[in-house]
């Protein structure tokens, strides 16, 4: 028969990762060995590849292993896609080691290396080990792509650290001429940055990012005014979330569920009942769902001089068979207590 070389089997890794079938690979490098073909590192790094691409890290590490076992040299190849398959699947220990394994092999990470391993640690908001990751790179003297700093920045932002994140994208913007494509400032470095400052409800440093924005020549999308909409519920800025969202229709952007429930309560935390109301009719109208937050939070806001108000919002919400939680159940029983509509506020909650 056919006797399989290692260049098929690069041709056939490449293709299984392409499609994601990972499996396929595996069996086409069984065969190679069954019929006695002898594999190289180019063939390796394809049979990892193909397993980094499916998500299966474990595989992608095995088949790294599998190149010593050969005897081969793993080269900067072999490491970034076991470095990337790490990063996926979320396993940030292992994207750090291997990371510093290819320092130690003196191989020379490069960009592709600390942004995989950066993007491991955003997943698990380790924001630390990503800004160690960050200051190896630069020490290194590898120059950082604007995904490289995305990733770092987001962090940052999960880790509801506002004043980093800002920082980050200062020096993006900051940077010297020549280096400006490297560095440059994106949507994503925005909206993660803004995420950040919702997160630490610091609204007024989310509108100066939007407005930021639009000075760098960028345009704000979904994600962004949705995160700053959001920013003006802890301060109770809810004509500022109602003129965001009157603002996303302007820019032609469709304010979706997020946009809304925002601005909703940031309206019912600044005791704007009635107003609140009007955004949840405006979501009924648009086929938009609420969520028990923005129930909940107008409930609260429903005192005595609301009670009735707060029966409505009973009714919504249960014609919109959403469930309230424990919150929900506290907000209406103080309503009640206020208002005097025991009965029909439990009738309600028991439907």
């Amino acid at each position: 028969g056919v006797r399989p070389t290692a260049v098929s089997l690069v041709i056939v890794a490449s293709a299984c990762g392409e499609a994601k079938a990972w499996r396929h690979a595996v069996e086409a490098a069984a065969w190679m060995f069954a019929a006695g073909s002898s594999m190289d590192l180019p063939g390796c790094n394809a049979l990892a590849s193909a397993c980094g691409a499916s998500g299966q890290w474990r595989q992608s590490l095995s088949v790294l292993e599998l190149v010593r076992l050969l005897s081969l040299e793993p080269d900067l190849i072999s490491l970034n896609g076991a470095v990337a398959a790490s990063s996926t699947a979320k396993v940030w220990r292992a994207a750090l080691t291997l990371a510093r394994e290819a320092q130690q092999r003196s191989l020379r990470a490069d960009v592709v290396t600390y942004s995989s391993a950066l993007s491991a640690c955003d997943s698990r908001q380790q924001w630390e080990r990503a800004l160690q990751v960050y200051k190896s790179l630069l020490g290194a003297g590898v120059t950082p792509g604007t995904l490289t700093g995305n990733s770092l920045i987001s962090a940052f932002g999960r880790a509801s650290r506002w004043e980093s994140a800002l920082s980050s994208v200062a020096a993006f913007d900051g940077a010297e001429p020549e280096r400006a494509e490297a560095f440059a400032a994106d949507e994503i470095s925005y909206n993660a940055a803004i995420s950040a400052c919702e997160k630490a409800g610091v609204w007024r440093v989310a509108l100066q990012l939007l407005g930021s924005m639009r000075r760098s020549r960028l345009t704000p999308d979904e994600m962004s005014y949705n995160a700053a909409i959001s920013s003006c519920e802890d301060g109770e800025q809810w004509e500022l979330a109602l003129q965001l969202l009157s603002e996303m229709r302007l820019q032609g952007l469709v304010p979706d569920e997020i946009s809304h429930n925002a601005a909703i309560v940031a309206c019912a935390r600044g005791s704007e009942t009635r107003l609140a109301l009007d955004v949840l009719s405006e979501m009924e109208l648009r086929r938009l769902k609420a969520d028990v937050i923005s129930y909940t939070s107008l409930l609260s806001a429903c005192k005595t001089r609301h009670w009735r108000q707060g029966l409505r919002v009973l009714r919504l919400m249960s014609q919109a068979a959403v469930l309230p939680n424990m919150i929900t159940y506290g907000s209406a029983v103080s309503a009640s207590v206020s208002g005097l509509q025991h009965r029909g506020v439990v009738e309600l909650l028991s439907e």
